[in-house]
């Protein structure tokens, strides 16, 4: 379900940049083909520019296959109608920037909490109980079968303790990883959050010398491209960094996050 909703969210994405991507190579091939008819440019030029409205032709119609397919399968998933159709396709956000435990707690939190481990502590707890039995006034001392029986127990017990040993190192192997990739993933939407930014400040200088005069309107419609593009850029790093939170929230509770 994650994976469908990070490739729906993408697809959805890349068919709104794969128009804009067209809009912008028809106002560029437009303009030039008034400058070619002024005799500015030469039929090669305004030839490049046609190409370019062709490519984004053919990206618009693989962008929309590919929503398409990914469309169907998280309707399949979500157990809608295949040819269901959404309004929109919208962006969560993230509340925090950063993992709000330390490593090792979120080691003790899943060592504490995970089902395998509770498990096999069950087991270890209900033998105890059963050896307590037998050593009641000695009886597993006492008589033969019950000695036997009694050593089976403590062989058990001490198969149980490896296994949690080896359980919990799995466990804490597990969620050191997941800790240090998800402060990872909050350390990349910083990095390109801050890099939007800057875009940003950079397209409102080129659209102030736009508006005095000084450059010609392409540059800021670039640029605004590639606002656009960064930003679902940006988003789609939201989404992952979700999809991880919500996994190794999952693995330091009752688990598996992965």
């Amino acid at each position: 379900a994650d994976s469908l909703y990070s490739g729906l969210y993408g697809t959805y994405q890349n068919k709104l940049l794969a128009q804009k991507s067209l809009e912008l190579s028809q106002k560029v091939y437009e303009r030039e083909a008034a400058r070619f008819n002024n005799g500015l440019i030469t039929p090669l030029d305004l030839e490049a520019t046609r190409l370019e409205v062709e490519v984004n032709e053919n990206a618009i119609i693989k962008a929309d296959r590919d929503y398409e397919n990914i469309h169907r399968q998280f309707n399949g998933m979500a157990g809608l109608p295949l040819d269901f159709q959404y309004d929109m396709v919208g962006t969560p956000f993230v509340t925090a920037n950063r993992v709000t435990i330390t490593e090792d707690q979120a080691v003790a939190e899943a060592l504490k909490n995970r089902r395998e481990i509770w498990e096999i502590n069950r087991k270890i707890e209900l033998l105890l109980k059963k050896m307590e039995i037998y050593q009641h006034k000695d009886v597993h001392k006492r008589y033969e079968n019950l000695r036997e029986e009694y050593a089976d127990f403590v062989e058990e017990l001490e198969d149980l303790k490896v296994q949690l040993a080896q359980q919990s190192r799995t466990i804490e192997k597990e969620i050191r990883k997941a800790y240090q990739e998800l402060q990872t993933c909050y350390l990349d939407l910083e990095i390109s959050q801050l890099e939007l930014a800057k875009l940003k400040n950079q397209l409102e200088t080129v659209t102030n010398q736009y508006r005095a005069g000084l450059i010609p309107i392409v540059n800021v419609e670039q640029l605004e491209n590639g606002v656009n593009q960064l930003e679902t850029a940006v988003n789609i790093n939201v989404i992952t960094t979700l999809i991880k939170k919500d996994q190794f929230s999952r693995a330091i509770s009752i688990g598996p996050g992965y």
